[in-house]
């Protein structure tokens, strides 16, 4: 989904290019599919820290994002179609956090064991297939960015997945 400032910018050239897809009968739904393995693509290289090479697949992915509407317009859009743009859309939204969060699960991901846990209520803490039980009377563990103890997680959870 392009801001409005840069579809109008580039609308010449999407219609350009729609119009010549739509000579050779490629569909909408393809150019979408296709955007959206390019976005993968890119949220692949992000998890392996090819950042040049991300940055330039998630920039033909938005174009192709732009450019499946215009091939819809110029021939017939259906809801079907405006529907797998958009799942797609959030699909690939989505993986772009998320191979931020593999390429560097130390700094960029979100606590991995989410456990919420109610007064009087017991929780699950499960790192690493190993699970610890998080009662109310468990210690109270100060979550920080780095932590000088060795083996420790940002969580305060030791690898094995013991709550420390």
């Amino acid at each position: 989904m392009l801001d409005r400032a840069a579809n109008a910018a580039l609308m010449p050239l999407l219609q350009v290019c729609a119009r010549g897809l739509v000579r050779a009968g490629v569909r909408a739904d393809t150019v979408t599919l296709i955007g959206f393995g390019i976005g993968i693509a890119a949220a692949v290289a992000i998890a392996m820290q090819h950042y040049a090479l991300s940055l330039a697949l998630l920039l033909v992915s938005r174009l192709a994002d732009g450019l499946d509407g215009a091939v819809a317009r110029l021939t017939q859009p259906s809801d079907r179609g405006a529907f797998l743009d958009i799942t797609l859309d959030f699909l690939f939204y989505a993986s772009i956090p998320l191979a931020f969060a593999l390429a560097d699960p130390l700094h960029n991901a979100l606590p991995a064991p989410v456990s919420i846990v109610f007064p009087g209520q017991q929780g699950v803490v499960a790192t690493g297939g190993n699970a610890g039980l998080l009662t109310r009377e468990a210690p109270a563990v100060p979550i920080t960015a780095s932590d000088p103890v060795a083996g420790r997680t940002p969580l305060g959870l030791h690898s094995g997945g013991n709550l420390v």
